[in-house]
């Protein structure tokens, strides 16, 4: 490998700040503290650890970044007057790996890619090492999840999307719009096992967390296959696309990517798929 323990000892960033070692985003630190995982999280160093030791490392650098974020957004939340919080309850069936993701949405996908391959590993090979989240039985023997999926395939979404985002951002912000947006959050089960009896059924996605071009972006990654979206046929109700339109862009944009449930099948399975948009 291209790093070794004697690099857990260098405390300064690239530029010479002192960071952090669980919040830093510089590259030393971020290799740093994915050292310090794997010593002290894992108990191995570098040249006896599994491919599954340096992506649990990995997760967990990735994760002090998350909490840093989470952790600082409710302390704001906390210090305002009469702060509203909405919490909500959701049983995600398939929301699919999250490395990947939440590389994405840190920004620090192109720096951990450098980090990995200059350690000699490909940061394609350690996000295959992050198993599908997806809870129940399989009834049949086919996979369903990114490595099935296919040139040619076909993304399928449950419903129009944007209203669960736009209704919680009313709610979260104290923001009133002429028309009343409410939430079309609902189960997604009953949809997608209908979905699996009809027609053979190559991935699901659960888009809550992300939405539809974070969970897009996530099957790119792991497939390095590309998906062409025509976004006239992607349904929006009017007063959702009027919202995301808002006075203050930068706010609705983050609570408009949500969506409902995508479904990935081969293009002459269409036509008995229709059913899964309700």
């Amino acid at each position: 490998m291209g790093f070794n323990l004697a690099s857990r000892l260098n405390f300064a960033a690239d530029d010479g700040r002192v960071e952090d070692v669980r919040t830093g985003l510089s590259l030393s630190t971020l290799e740093r503290d994915w050292l310090d995982n794997l010593f002290f999280i894992q108990g191995v160093f570098p040249e006896i650890a599994t491919q599954q030791d340096l992506y649990l490392a990995l997760a967990y650098t990735v994760r002090d970044r998350l909490l840093h974020c989470w952790i600082n957004t409710l302390e704001t939340y906390l210090k305002q007057k009469e702060t509203k919080i909405v919490c909500y309850l959701s049983a995600e069936f398939l929301p699919g790996p999250q490395l990947g993701n939440n590389l994405l949405n840190l920004g620090l996908y192109d720096a951990v890619r450098q980090m990995v391959e200059t350690a000699g590993l490909d940061v394609e090979a350690m996000l295959q090492e992050e198993h599908e989240p997806g809870l129940g039985t399989r009834e049949q023997d086919s996979v369903i999840g990114p490595r099935a999926m296919q040139p040619g395939d076909v993304v399928l979404l449950s419903g129009d999307v944007g209203r669960h985002g736009i209704a919680i951002l009313s709610a979260r912000e104290g923001f009133a719009f002429e028309t009343t947006i409410e939430s079309d959050s609902a189960p997604l089960a009953i949809a997608a096992l209908d979905l699996c009896h009809r027609v053979p059924v190559h991935c699901l996605r659960d888009l809550t967390r992300g939405g539809l071009a974070s969970a897009l972006n996530g099957l790119v990654l792991a497939t390095n296959l590309a998906i062409h979206l025509d976004l006239e046929t992607i349904a929006v109700q009017p007063e959702v696309q009027v919202a995301r339109h808002w006075r203050q862009p930068e706010i609705a944009h983050r609570h408009f990517v949500f969506g409902q449930g995508a479904g990935f099948v081969g293009a002459n399975h269409v036509d008995g798929a229709q059913g899964f948009h309700r």
